[in-house]
This record gives C-alpha cells, structure tokens and sequence, in this order.
C-alpha cells in the first residue's frame, strides 16, 4: 500500500494554536476587566463574568506557553484555555439573557452589547482551537476507559443540579436571573465535569482547573 494512503492528514501547529489564543485573549481584555455586574440601565443590573480577569490570564499564558513552546504543555496549555473558554462563553450566553429582557441599554463602543460581542467571538475561537490541537494530539482518550466515562458524566448530572439548586434558593431570592446565573456558572462547570471523562489525566485536571479558581472567587466574593 502506498505510503500516501497510509499517511495522517497534517494536524495544527501547537505554535499556530497559541497564537489565536493569544490574539483571542487579549482581544477579549476589554470586555473582561470590566465590573462582575454590568449597568444596562437606571436599576437593571447585568450578570457579568465571574473571576473574568483570571480566565483571561489564563487564555494568554497558555497561548504564550505554545507560542514560546514551553516543555510538557502541549496538552495542559490547550486544555486550560479550553476550559476558561467555556465558562466565558457560558458568561457571554448569561450576558445575553440577561440584556434580551432590557430596552435601555447604552450606545457605544464600552456598552454591554459590544463587549459580549467580543466575548463571545473570542472564547469560540479559543475553544475551538484548543479542542482542534486535544484532538490532533490524541488526547481524546478517557483516562478509566468507560467507567471514567461513566463518572464524569455522573459528576457532570450531580453537579449541574447541585448549581441549579443554588441557584434558585441563593440568586433569585437576590434578584438575578435564575437562567442567567445557571448559563454563567451551573451549565460551564458541568460541562468542564463532563469532560473529564472523554481526556487523558493531565489535560482532564487542567480543563477543571478554571473552574475551581472561578469557585474559589465566588466564595471570596459572596462569603
């Protein structure tokens, strides 16, 4: 058989993949330093991104570790960035339920609107590249076989309905949106949960990692 056929397709270069990581991030810093509740309107408060600063840093010190190709980080870079992007794109999806039932939002390049924008654009692009590169590097390979499957899909359940839990008894009687606040937080830790199960070890830790810094944030936060 000839060696053509029998030869893989190019995967992506890890120095490519942290460049748009890089790029995405620090595209995303404006709309992530700003405040955790974002003001549409007299008396509307908007949910924002909790521990957005931190997600961000992460995002760029994985792109620079692939960028600058950084000694064992091949798959723990990608699968931080992964796993900050999807909280931030759950934030963005909250951000945009939140703005959906307002009127009275302001114009401009700092508004709401345009920062979600940005937001949004920025983690799936993040996501997107850094599941390209797991996946180009084998490390879709679930570290207990099936049953690590099975528990993190177990874990996932257990922890999305602990979040919605919260939710309804701690943020709604506060006044936030109780969907606003699953799609930031309950739904993007279940899913980083989730995922758990389907990688290799080392990737499997890094892509829960943000999510334990953005709970270690909540509690500081709220406690």
């Amino acid at each position: 058989e000839p060696a053509i056929l029998t030869r893989s397709l190019p995967g992506p270069r890890a120095r490519s993949i942290g460049a748009i990581q890089l790029v995405a991030g620090l595209c995303m810093a404006p709309a992530l330093w700003s405040r955790q509740t974002l003001t549409g309107c007299v008396g509307h408060e908007l949910i924002g991104t909790p521990a957005s600063a931190l997600l961000m840093l992460a995002i760029v010190a994985s792109g620079c570790a692939l960028v600058l190709g950084v000694p064992r980080c091949s798959a723990i870079a990608p699968a931080l960035a992964a796993g900050a992007a999807v909280l931030l794109l759950g934030a963005a999806a909250a951000g945009w339920a939140s703005i959906g039932g307002t009127s009275c939002l302001d114009v401009g390049v700092d508004s709401p609107g345009v920062l979600l924008v940005v937001q949004t654009g920025g983690s799936l692009a993040v996501l997107v590249a850094a599941v390209a590169l797991l996946y180009a590097r084998d490390e879709f390979e679930p570290w207990g076989g099936a049953h690590g499957v099975i528990a993190a899909s177990a874990a996932a359940a257990t922890t999305l309905v602990i979040g919605v839990g919260f939710t309804l008894l701690i943020a709604v009687p506060a006044g936030f949106s109780g969907l606003s606040v699953i799609l930031a937080v309950a739904l993007p830790w279940a899913v980083c949960v989730g995922a758990t199960g389907w990688l290799r070890r080392s990737p499997a830790i890094a892509v829960v990692a943000c999510m334990a810094v953005q709970a270690i944030w909540l509690l500081v936060e709220f406690i």
